[in-house]
């Protein structure tokens, strides 16, 4: 038997928005409500709500985690960090992170890699390429 969702539960992120028009970060409090997935927005600089309770079409939970780039109606915010401990224990259980190389002799074959570990369910958050010096693999 499924559990229903709890009326009032919510998971908060602390997120940050670049504005470019003014070459600023600006910090923003985003809680999100799974019973109706809808979210509401903080300015923690101005110390208001900026956006109230909406349902944003097409986001889900899975969409949040630390280092997500989370699109809020044309404004993409990247997710710094979980905005409570109950946020946090909660992913914690869910997501654990594990590192994973691809040797030189793979490079041609990191598509097929890629998908492959992406078919198992596994989540990428972060990727990135490295060509090692001696010194550098030190």
């Amino acid at each position: 038997m499924a559990t229903k969702p709890i009326k009032d539960e919510r998971y908060v992120f602390e997120c940050e928005w670049y504005d470019n028009q003014a070459d600023i970060y600006r910090p923003y409090r985003v809680f999100f409500f799974p019973g109706d997935c809808t979210i509401e927005m903080y300015d923690k600089k101005k110390q208001c709500i900026f956006l109230k309770r909406v349902e944003v079409p097409g986001l889900q939970l899975s969409h949040f985690f630390i280092g997500a780039r989370v699109t809020i109606f044309s404004r993409v915010l990247v997710v710094k960090e979980y905005g409570d401990i109950a946020t946090q224990r909660k992913f914690q259980v869910e997501c654990e992170s594990t590192f994973a190389m691809i040797k030189p002799d793979c490079y041609q074959h990191i598509g097929k890699i890629i998908e492959a570990v992406q078919a198992e369910g596994f989540m990428i958050n972060k990727i990135k390429m490295s060509k090692f010096t001696s010194e550098t693999a030190e």
